[in-house]
C-alpha cells in the first residue's frame, strides 16, 4: 500500500509539472520559464533520492526512492520535450 500511495503522488506531481509546462508554452513565455517547472522537479528528486537513501532506510526509504524515480522521470521527459519544441521556433 505504500508503494502504492508514493506513485500515486508521483504520477501527480508528473501530471501538474505536464500542465504547467504546456501552460507556459501556450501562453508563449520564454524558454527558461517553460523550461523551469522541469529542472524544479529534477532538483527536487534529486533531493528526494538522497533523503530516501541516506535519512530513511529500509522499506520507507525504498518508497522514496520510488517516488523520486518517477518525478525524475517526468521531469526528464518534460524537459526534452519542452526544449525540443523550444528550440523549433
Amino acid at each position: 500500500m505504500l508503494f502504492v500511495v508514493f506513485a500515486v503522488i508521483g504520477i501527480l506531481i508528473g501530471i501538474i509539472v505536464i500542465r504547467l509546462t504546456r501552460g507556459f508554452r501556450k501562453n508563449n513565455k520564454p524558454k527558461l520559464v517553460i523550461l523551469a517547472p522541469s529542472i524544479i522537479s529534477i532538483l527536487v528528486a534529486i533531493i528526494i533520492m538522497y533523503i530516501g537513501n541516506v535519512e530513511i532506510e529500509g522499506i520507507d526509504g525504498a518508497a522514496y526512492m520510488l517516488l523520486s524515480l518517477i518525478i525524475f522521470c517526468f521531469g526528464v521527459t518534460v524537459f526534452y520535450l519542452a526544449d525540443k519544441k523550444g528550440s523549433e521556433r
